[in-house]
């Protein structure tokens, strides 16, 4: 059991660190407020690590009516293969 425990203290990163359900695998401190990847989580950030409001993609790209899923600023000047559409025209 000693030896379990000294190795998840080694994978936490370091060994002087107390054991207890509170701690996460990496060594940081786990409540509701912690995820996975170690930073903390309230309504406002990704799992990315990203702040998150309604203005943004799940890729990190900021969302408003401008951006297409692709990353490209969306207006009507432009189509669905990325071509400026008033060049085509004109």
């Amino acid at each position: 059991m000693f030896h379990f425990v000294a190795r998840q203290h080694a994978a936490a990163g370091d060994p002087c660190r107390p054991c207890a359900a509170s701690w996460t695998p990496y060594g940081r401190l786990m409540d509701d407020t912690w995820t996975t990847h170690g930073r903390r989580m309230d309504d406002s950030w990704t799992l990315y690590g990203r702040v998150m409001d309604a203005t943004w993609t799940p890729y990190g790209r900021r969302m408003d009516d401008t951006w297409t899923t692709h990353g490209r600023c969306m207006d009507a000047t432009w189509t669905t293969n990325g071509l400026n559409i008033l060049h085509i025209i004109s």
